[in-house]
């Protein structure tokens, strides 16, 4: 059997076509380039969430960010990018609610401007697709990948890709194919089309009975990265924290959120994402000491509102520990160093220089 042959830069025929690791030793390729800092890099992002929690509003104000300059937690920025909606649960009376709920009207230059926006030649910052052509996967990727093109040639070009769902975009597993081939081939495909093209692209997704991404471990290694939205649990309804399964190019990271009047998801400082996951005597031994530093198991008790069992509050201290979120030395109880910084907002500016503020 022969093998297929290819022709490298030095014009020798060869299978492989390989870079010398000296090579790649000797080039600046500089951080990891991204649409938003320590959020959202190049590539494929998973967000997944249990139902109703608020996923595709938060993928919604993150997108009015992009395109339009929306404030969105710690970051602004005085660039604007294109964004492609392919939202296969909404229809457009949908996406005009969140989008009010997001900018009330006069927000944007075009708002009643009608002759504007129906105009042939109009192209929004945000475009809206509720339908992909194609019976099964591959087609329906092809055809995304063909309207990249056409509008990248068109000299509007996406810099950022929402698919809402990916279960719905992918679409039924092939019977000769199991669970985890068929996520990591889905996964790994679309990661590689926004990295060829040099965008973002996120996957909503669901989490299943277990309050885990639906699918396989194939979803985990096929995207750039892999982040929950998680309700908290001693305020469900109010607060939220995003943070990283898994993330190639840069630092894991969790981001504390409450809920604002108009039910969105925004980001907040008040509250540490460790804080929000814990309920009950360990969020407040959590938010005693981070507050108030270092103290003993008695300076802690003494810090409650009520009195506590000494017994209970050594088994709840002893399990945080265990949890890495409290330490212990020198007969003192403190925050971990892992979570001491967790959840400041970066603040920086979007572009491309991505200095401090």
């Amino acid at each position: 059997m022969s093998l297929p042959e290819t022709a490298s830069p030095q014009g020798t025929t060869t299978v492989l076509r390989t870079v010398g690791e000296a090579t790649i030793r000797n080039r600046d390729y500089g951080d990891a380039p991204y649409l938003i800092p320590g959020l959202l890099y190049f590539g494929a992002t998973v967000i997944y969430a249990d139902g109703g929690l608020g996923k595709t509003v938060f993928a919604h104000a993150l997108e009015h960010h992009l395109a339009y300059g929306r404030p969105f937690g710690g970051w602004v920025t005085d660039q604007r990018h294109r964004c492609l909606v392919v939202s296969l649960e909404d229809d457009e009376r949908q996406v005009a609610e969140r989008s009010f709920r997001l900018m009330p009207s006069g927000g944007l230059d075009t708002d009643g401007r009608q002759d504007v926006t129906d105009a042939p030649d109009w192209h929004d910052m945000i475009e809206h697709s509720f339908y992909v052509a194609g019976d099964d996967f591959d087609r329906r990727l092809d055809n995304l990948r063909l309207h990249l093109t056409a509008e990248a040639e068109a000299g509007r070009p996406f810099s950022y890709v929402r698919i809402d769902t990916y279960g719905d975009f992918v679409g039924g597993r092939p019977r000769d194919t199991n669970a985890y081939e068929w996520d990591k081939r889905c996964t790994t495909r679309m990661n590689k089309l926004a990295l060829q093209f040099g965008i973002s692209i996120v996957l909503i997704h669901h989490t299943n009975k277990k309050g885990e991404w639906n699918g396989s471990e194939g979803i985990r290694g096929g995207v750039t990265t892999l982040a929950a939205l998680e309700r908290s649990t001693e305020h469900p309804d109010d607060e939220a924290v995003l943070r990283t399964d898994k993330i190639r190019v840069a630092a894991p990271f969790a981001y504390a959120l409450r809920k604002s009047e108009s039910g969105v998801w925004e980001f907040t400082e008040d509250v540490r994402p460790t804080e929000v996951e814990l309920q009950g005597m360990s969020r407040s031994c959590f938010n005693i000491l981070t507050r108030g530093g270092a103290m003993s198991r008695q300076e802690l008790s003494r810090q409650f509102t009520v009195p506590v069992n000494q017994n209970s509050l050594q088994v709840c201290l002893s399990r945080l520990k265990k949890k890495g979120i409290l330490s212990f030395t020198q007969g003192q109880w403190r925050v971990a160093q892992l979570r001491v910084d967790e959840g400041r907002l970066p603040r920086k500016c979007n572009a491309d220089c991505g200095e401090p503020l």
